[in-house]
């Protein structure tokens, strides 16, 4: 199937949309004969693999029902479409074609065949173009990922007497007894981690729960992510998640997969297990590697975007309305191959 014309993309999604002029157009239809049957066939543009029982099967549909039973072998999947073709004929000579549910079925598989035909067959990676991925690249979001100071993920098992300003919260008295009266509390805490290894965030998390369920309730666990440049000082530190300066280094010396001595901040006190160190790095647009990264990491909101804005215009230039539920019908989703 070449090129859809405008049209074409109208009547099909009928199965789609709700209109805004219910009289404005003429909804597809099946064949309403035999003859015209046996022309749709014909004319989907793919040879049939073979004549069963005068009916042509072709290509696809041995795919889709191998798919839909993976242990059929391709003789029964070819005598089911057999039977198929065979039942659809019979079901015209009666006179079928014309039920609402036979039509309302049809739309819904050529609104599938246009989506599988735009984003899953004509649609890639290699298909988008470069000035897009350079688009994405510059997303601030995504352009973190490849221009970045060292990057900690860290569990932080914390007792925060702070929340505030830090400069408020190092002249605050009450602020001060309270990291005092905490020091030995985390100190417990730090002793009864002693001689343990956790090769896993899950292994610590599990582990420093039970600890804190058991004896230390005010202690918090907080799993988050920093960036930090260990070449400048603290007060010439820039990026949107800045933490206090011993955290950072209270990570660093602790390395991957181990958790840190006892570390004060201006807020509390932490004990951080770093699950994973990220190099400082800085890459380009045009660096060796990065496009591919893009398109392996990021093709699936690329490919959302480019759905989306086709339904968008298709709504727009036809007055139509989209109805969720009936999205779901066709599949849309799963056909396209944008996850769930």
């Amino acid at each position: 199937m070449k090129a859809l014309s405008g049209m074409f993309v109208f009547v099909v999604f009928v199965a789609l949309l709700g209109c805004s002029d219910k009289g404005a157009f003429v909804p597809p239809t099946p064949p309403s004969t035999p003859e015209e049957y046996n022309s749709l066939l014909q004319k989907s543009g793919e040879a049939p693999v073979e004549q069963v029982s005068g009916q042509p099967v072709f290509p696809e549909d041995v795919e889709v029902v191998l798919k839909r039973h993976p242990d059929w072998t391709k003789k029964e999947a070819l005598g089911f479409l057999a039977y198929q073709r065979r039942l659809a004929l019979e079901a015209l000579k009666e006179g079928h074609g014309s039920d609402f549910s036979v039509q309302f079925r049809f739309r819904q598989a050529l609104a599938r065949r246009v989506f599988e035909k735009l984003f899953k067959e004509e649609h890639s990676p290699d298909s988008v173009p470069t000035e897009v991925w350079h688009s994405l690249y510059n997303d601030p979001q995504i352009y973190r990922h490849f221009d970045h100071h060292e990057a900690h993920y860290v569990v932080d098992l914390q007792y925060i007497c702070c929340g505030g300003n830090p400069n408020l919260c190092r002249t605050d008295k009450k602020v001060e007894e309270c990291i005092s009266e905490a020091k030995d509390q985390m100190e417990q805490l730090h002793a009864a981690l002693e001689g343990h290894h956790f090769d896993t965030r899950e292994e610590f998390m599990a582990f420093a729960a039970k600890l804190r369920n058991a004896n230390f309730p005010q202690i918090a666990i907080r799993e988050y992510n920093f960036y930090y440049d260990y070449d400048l000082p603290h007060d010439q530190q820039k990026g949107f998640n800045i933490v206090s300066e011993s955290v950072a280094w209270g990570a660093k010396k602790a390395g991957i997969h181990n958790f840190s001595k006892l570390v004060r901040s201006w807020a509390g006190w932490h004990i951080l297990y770093v699950d994973n160190v990220i190099p400082e790095q800085h890459r380009k647009f045009n660096d060796p590697g990065v496009v591919e990264e893009l398109q392996s990491k990021f093709y699936n909101q690329v490919l959302q975007h480019d759905i989306l804005t086709f339904l968008d215009k298709v709504s727009k230039r036809f007055k139509l309305v989209f109805l969720e539920e009936n999205l779901r019908e066709v599949d849309w989703a799963e056909v396209s191959g944008i996850p769930r």
